[in-house]
């Protein structure tokens, strides 16, 4: 009896381990009043894979009637022992309708990128240009 309940241990914590980590998007608001180009806003992603390759991108979720032509961003990235990483990224809006609902865009940033610190990576977002009604942005990591 006692070996069967070791195995079923086993075999769970096994099971356990193996579980993908969740993927999806680090979120953080924006300034409610309109986002500057000089106010920047910070995402904390916390890795723990080293090894994976993943495609990182940005997403906004805008209101819908606000939304007007291509939304710029600059993206920085900062390792967990200081290496950093800069560029700009183009969002376009799409499907976007009047009214109060909400449109999330989204873009590409950089494919297959390799998180090879473990830590906390720090995303700095920083519009090129004033933007109105967008209520968060959003770091999104997929393998």
């Amino acid at each position: 009896m006692m070996r069967r309940v070791v195995w079923i241990v086993l075999v769970a914590l096994w099971a356990v381990g193996c579980t993908p980590r969740p993927e999806g998007a680090v979120v953080a608001d924006t300034p409610r009043g309109g986002w500057e180009p000089h106010e920047e806003v910070a995402i904390i992603y916390d890795n723990t894979d080293t090894l994976s390759l993943y495609n990182v991108g940005v997403a906004l979720r805008v209101e819908s009637s606000r939304v007007e032509g291509p939304v710029s961003l600059k993206v920085e990235c900062e390792s967990p022992l200081g290496s950093r990483f800069e560029s700009s990224v183009v969002l376009r809006a799409e499907g976007v309708h009047s009214g109060g609902s909400f449109t999330e865009i989204k873009a590409p940033w950089v494919e297959k990128a390799l998180f090879g610190e473990s830590g906390e990576y720090l995303f700095i977002l920083t519009p090129e240009q004033e933007l109105k009604g967008v209520w968060m942005a959003a770091i999104t990591i997929e393998k």
